[in-house]
């Protein structure tokens, strides 16, 4: 917008941490299977620097596993005895993000991708069923006005690359049974987006599950798509927000952050949480 730029009006320590294990709770009911499980994650510290930690599923035993050049969004291997995610090349350069790898105790931390461009970056990491492939989104910068992303498949024993779609997409999560992958477009920044859709394991197919949000005067984004256990369902977040102009700088305030249910066999959401902000 002329006169002012997008920023997000800062939330209070209070409202960060309650959303945090809030959704560490969600997410840990609805995937877990087994119990005693252990959750990892991710969290900024007060210089917005990230590091991934382990818990006991009833919020014991913290303990970090890396803050090695602001790691983030881990994930899981089947198994339980890796973790991927991502983190930078140089620690004051965040347009430079490779995918590494490590044990799940935080030992022999190894890099899995590097982009093949200078500014490129490797995000959101997942893997497969059987833990042999992870699926990623990759970003590619062509000049100042243009840029790529793509999405692709990567065979973890041989280390080659696949690109299998030209989308642009978050949060990439295999289907239990290997055939799909569910994600989230990428929103516009000052407009709703950030829909959940899915597609076949090679790429084809891609479509939207759910309807576009409603013009209502809210940007409404949905993110974090994650599969129950049996494939029937998937969980997801939905932020909701509104742009205000104060003092000439347009600010994202947050109207609303909500986690949902989405059935495919009825092809309905239910919300399962209510306003948390």
């Amino acid at each position: 917008m002329e006169g002012g730029h997008l920023t997000p009006l800062p939330l209070s320590k209070e409202v960060i941490i309650r959303i945090f294990f809030t959704s560490l709770c969600l997410i840990l009911l609805f995937l877990c299977t087994v119990a005693n499980a252990k959750i990892v994650f991710s969290f900024k510290d007060t210089d917005n620097l990230s590091g991934i930690y382990v818990m006991d599923d009833d919020g014991s035993n913290t303990t970090l596993l890396t803050d090695t050049l602001s790691p983030r969004s881990p994930r899981w291997a089947p198994d339980g005895k890796q973790i991927v995610f991502e983190r930078r090349v140089k620690l004051n350069d965040s347009q430079k993000v490779h995918l590494f790898i490590m044990n799940a105790d935080g030992t022999n931390i190894r890099e899995l991708t590097e982009p093949i461009q200078p500014d490129g970056r490797d995000l959101h990491a997942s893997f497969s069923p059987d833990g042999k492939y992870i699926v990623f989104r990759r970003y590619e910068r062509i000049d100042n006005d243009n840029k790529k992303h793509s999405i692709c498949v990567m065979d973890i024993e041989s280390g080659k690359v696949k690109k299998i779609s030209d989308l642009g997409v978050n949060t990439p999560a295999w289907s239990p049974d290997g055939k799909q992958i569910v994600f989230t477009t990428i929103p516009v920044a000052g407009m709703s987006g950030g829909n959940v859709w899915i597609m076949g394991d090679n790429g084809r197919n891609a479509r939207d599950l759910l309807p576009p949000p409603p013009e209502d005067g809210l940007i409404i984004s949905r993110w974090n798509p994650r599969w129950s256990p049996d494939g029937k369902q998937i969980l997801y977040t939905e932020d909701r927000d509104k742009l205000d102009l104060i003092d000439g700088v347009l600010h994202y305030i947050p109207q609303g952050y909500y986690y949902f249910i989405y059935d495919l066999r009825s092809k309905q959401s239910k919300r399962l949480t209510s306003q948390t902000i």
